[in-house]
């Protein structure tokens, strides 16, 4: 039966039916993967109520509301399952939480902003590799009645997420993530960290001690002095030879561009410019 206030009959393949779980606001009936376990939910237009049914011996195990769910799926182990508020049916405060069958919530995650939607959860790992989970024990009446649904409040006025018991990810504390907590909790003492500098500052001083350039002495000085005479006086007589070159060609009565002539007439001014550099 599908209405919202309906009987639950659980029937078996000749139909009879072999257990009532009575009339209540619920719209889907959920099996988990192996088949051992049942969820009778209300989503969409009701507030999220589910009830978790052990299918051998046909006892309740959870009662609880998964508030504003608009989206339900077993994992592939089939005692873990996630709910979501998703796009296009609600676009605002979208959502995942990662249950187990008594109620806890293992993980949730919120979407940071109202730019951002979720649309779509998936499992990627296929039931068929895992063996059937061991069903828990029934809900006593005491834990039915400490996991009745409050009084509902809109999502606006909620103060956060509601706290994980535990986590199936690292660093998650009360329900968030918190990056660096183990990184945090791995660091070395500061003792240990004060005789690291030491010994980076140590190596640091020896590399610039090995890679640290003298200072010039008087003869160093000196010989460049010489270098550059020597270097300017092979530069002048490359030029004189030229000049002979060009008045050679004078002699043969080639006619010179005027700054070849000008070249031939400094001749006098470089020989006595080389005499002054070789005194």
């Amino acid at each position: 039966s599908s209405g919202i206030n309906a009987e639950w009959p659980l029937r078996p393949g000749k139909c009879d039916p072999i257990h009532e779980f009575g009339e209540n606001h619920y719209n889907e009936i959920l099996f988990n993967p192996q088949g051992n376990m049942v969820g009778l939910c209300g989503f969409g237009n009701l507030r999220g109520k589910i009830k978790f049914y052990d299918t051998e011996n046909n006892k309740l195990l959870s009662d609880f509301v998964a508030a504003d769910a608009t989206f339900f799926e077993w994992a592939p182990c089939g005692d873990v399952f996630i709910t979501g508020t998703l796009s296009p049916r609600l676009r605002q405060d979208n959502e995942f939480k990662l249950w187990d069958v008594s109620g806890k919530i293992l993980h949730h995650y919120q979407v940071p902003t109202d730019e951002t939607q979720l649309w779509q959860l998936m499992w990627i790992n296929p039931a068929t590799l895992l063996p059937p989970p061991v069903v828990p024990r029934p809900a006593t009446s005491k834990e039915i009645a400490a996991g009745k649904p409050q009084a509902y409040r809109p999502p606006g006025s909620r103060q956060g997420p509601a706290a994980a018991t535990r986590s199936l990810l690292p660093n998650v504390q009360g329900g968030v993530y918190k990056p660096g907590s183990d990184a945090q909790r791995n660091q070395p003492s500061r003792q240990a960290q004060k005789n690291q500098r030491k010994r980076e500052n140590r190596a640091k001083q020896i590399e610039d001690e090995k890679n640290a350039v003298p200072e010039p002495t008087m003869q160093d000085l000196q010989s460049t002095i010489v270098d550059e005479r020597e270097k300017k006086v092979r530069n002048l007589k490359k030029k004189l030879h030229q000049i002979e070159k060009l008045k050679g060609q004078v002699a043969q009565g080639k006619t010179l561009e005027k700054n070849q002539m000008d070249k031939i007439a400094s001749e006098n001014d470089l020989i006595e410019e080389i005499k002054r550099l070789e005194l």
